[in-house]
């Protein structure tokens, strides 16, 4: 139902609906990572019926949806290239060993191999895209950041300097 209040608006398809040009595993992206990645490249090549990729269910599929699905529902970040979360030096390390950074073939990368921009290609264009993101070895999305205190030692010689100026006196020659 895309409303529970409305009766008989629901979506439904006939067999005549389906399409072969798109195969996707089903999975469940919230619990299941290892088909979200599949499920992101989609956008890359939408098929004529991709309404089943309307996350954000505004009746259209376009790359709002392929941010909403990253964001809200795998609640991760462009870069994160293995989906556990982060995007750090072990999502770098992947998609450069895959070995498909600024290759010779044209639409041959998905996420897991550092196609971040939906393009299909391994450029710099995805390390923009994800260090844009500002999450680059940074916590999981909704956990807190540490931010370091600073340096007792640090403010305790500052004040010892200052005591120390304030306390030397001007010596006067008496001669």
């Amino acid at each position: 139902d895309l409303d529970e209040r409305i009766a008989d608006e629901e979506i439904y398809m006939d067999a005549a609906d389906l399409s072969t040009d798109l195969i996707l595993p089903g999975c469940e992206l919230e619990t299941d990572r290892t088909c979200a990645a599949p499920v992101i490249d989609a956008f890359a090549t939408p098929s004529w019926n991709a309404s089943f990729l309307d996350f954000n269910e505004d009746f259209s599929v376009d790359s709002a949806d392929r941010d909403y699905l990253i964001t809200n529902i795998l609640n991760t970040t462009y870069g994160d290239s293995n989906l556990d979360g982060y995007f750090n030096t072990s999502d770098l390390v992947a998609v450069f060993q895959a070995n498909e950074f600024e290759d010779r073939l044209v639409g041959n990368s998905g996420w897991s191999t550092g196609d971040w921009n939906g393009d299909m290609d391994f450029t710099s264009t995805d390390l923009v895209t994800a260090f844009q993101t500002g999450s680059y070895e940074r916590t999981a999305i909704g956990e807190a950041q540490v931010v370091p205190e600073p340096s007792a030692i640090l403010s305790s010689l500052m004040g010892l300097l200052c005591f120390f100026l304030l306390r030397v006196k001007p010596s006067v020659n008496r001669s």
